[in-house]
């Protein structure tokens, strides 16, 4: 993935799995297979969510993955980056009215899991009902994506000379207890 940023992946375990997960429920049962359609669409235009981990070196690196990102019936866990998510770091789920995605927390954070969530209904609901409504403010496939999206979002802070909070009354602002 050396054109898109590179996130630092690290270490799942059960009791840590690092996950976040967006849930949608719809008016009528999820079908499955338009669902699956959609994900594998959705691949051009977020590429930077298909990918697996792998080690070189000391790193573990996040790379394409050209298998099918797994959609699953049923709301039971799933094991990223193992043959059960075709070594996905993402999935997702459906059962009667109810869909999820899922994803490993160090490829994404909320802002951006819901624009490619946005995207998945907005396909989702144009090949289910076959009606094509306004996709202002939906970033699909076709689109460029931006170098704002792909790009370090830690470039240029200078972390190394951040200070760490002070202790003082006058300076936690309700962040950190007050000093014994």
């Amino acid at each position: 993935m050396a054109e898109y940023y590179e996130p630092m992946l690290y270490i799942s375990t059960p009791e840590h799995s690092h996950t976040m997960g967006v849930e949608v429920d719809l008016k009528e049962d999820a079908d499955g297979k338009i669902l699956s359609e959609v994900v594998e669409e959705l691949r051009e235009r977020y590429p930077y969510f298909y990918v697996r981990a792998t080690i070189e070196g000391e790193d573990i690196l996040a790379i394409s993955n050209p298998l099918s990102m797994v959609v699953r019936h049923g709301f039971y866990p799933i094991k990223f980056n193992s043959k059960e998510s075709n070594y996905h770091l993402a999935a997702w789920k459906y059962e009667g009215k109810r869909m999820a995605f899922e994803i490993n927390h160090a490829l994404t954070d909320g802002a951006g899991v819901f624009p490619y969530v946005k995207a998945a209904l907005y396909l989702y609901i144009k090949k289910k009902t076959g009606i094509a409504f306004d996709s202002s403010g939906f970033h699909l496939p076709g689109e460029e994506i931006p170098e704002s999206e792909i790009g370090n979002p830690m470039e240029g802070l200078d972390i190394d000379n951040v200070e760490p909070p002070g202790i003082h009354q006058e300076t936690h602002h309700g962040f950190l207890p007050p000093p014994r």
